[in-house]
């Protein structure tokens, strides 16, 4: 907008060369007890899973450490390296391609946690929805939107499009829909995080000491410490994925103002369901617990001969 002197041009500016801004807007209590809370978690799950720290949490919860902090501790270490390699990968790229580690570093950072989260999570089942719903601008309020929508500018009055008068509709994407990727984007996530999380069970069964695999069931067969195993990975799976799915929905608006009121733009979201996702999370990590169990008590086995 602006560029040439007289018509719409002139009548913005004439050629000032103006900018578009961007403004971001934050609740500083919300950030403040969000970081609290972070840091609680991050001191509570560290100290759970951590080989170094001994605390004198008492026998309850040393019980609980003992029998459940592996499981912890081999889900949570992998999320956090799956993670870290996106993040680690993109910086290298933008330095290498242009000398912009820190923007690179900063879109990983935004997105890589939050792809992994939807990754991993419709590999177990879950669902996620992208939708973008186009915003009315407030035409009735504002001459110069009137004016903008009457010439098919971006967004006139009723929601017309930016490229000419037609209104933009709503688009919602499941991402496990054909248009999407379909049942092969769903198998290649199903069979990643099948073998990440048969991974991380093998390892928490080998570092989990015999006398602490008791199942929460009373069955104390020859299945007792495999049970014991799927129970506590499955649990852990569950809630590891279910915050995963929690924390990564997320919405956003988009728009264009123009001398206070808002001239066009859209709302754009992204929610997975958490119920089904602690669900199938539950069951997958299960499974994953049984399984890595097995493979470990037949290294043992091989080992012994």
């Amino acid at each position: 907008m602006g560029g040439e002197s007289g018509g719409l041009g002139g009548l913005m500016g004439g050629g000032t060369g103006a900018q578009p801004a961007m403004t971001y807007h934050v609740s500083a209590g919300s950030a403040g007890f969000g970081a609290v809370l972070w840091v609680a978690v991050v001191i509570g799950v560290g100290c759970l899973i951590s080989r170094w720290v001994r605390l004198p949490l008492g026998g309850a919860l040393d019980g609980f450490r003992a029998s459940w902090g592996r499981s912890v501790s081999a889900v949570v270490r992998t999320v956090l390296v799956l993670a870290a390699v996106p993040l680690v990968a993109l910086a290298v790229v933008g330095t290498v391609a242009g000398g912009r580690a820190g923007s690179a570093a900063g879109a990983a950072l935004l997105l890589a946690p939050n792809f992994l989260a939807v990754f991993l999570t419709l590999g177990v089942g879950s669902s996620w929805t992208a939708a973008v719903h186009p915003v009315r601008s407030e035409g009735g309020s504002n001459p110069l939107a009137s004016l903008l929508g009457g010439m098919g500018g971006m967004g006139g009055t009723g929601g017309t499009s930016a490229m000419g008068g037609g209104r933009q509709p709503d688009r919602t994407e499941h991402l496990r829909s054909l248009s999407a990727g379909g049942w092969p984007l769903w198998l290649v996530a199903l069979t990643v995080t099948g073998l990440i999380l048969l991974a991380c069970a093998y390892r928490a069964a080998r570092a989990t000491h015999p006398g602490h695999k008791l199942p929460m069931l009373p069955y104390r067969g020859p299945l007792a410490g495999h049970l014991a195993m799927a129970e506590r990975f499955g649990v852990v799976t569950a809630v590891v994925l279910g915050g995963a799915a929690w924390l990564v929905g997320a919405s956003g608006h988009f728009g264009i103002s123009m001398f206070g009121s808002e001239m066009g733009g859209m709302q754009a979201e992204l929610s997975g369901s958490v119920l089904r996702t602690v669900l199938f999370g539950l069951l997958a990590g299960g499974l994953a617990g049984f399984g890595g169990s097995i493979l470990s008590a037949v290294r043992d086995v091989r080992e012994a001969r």
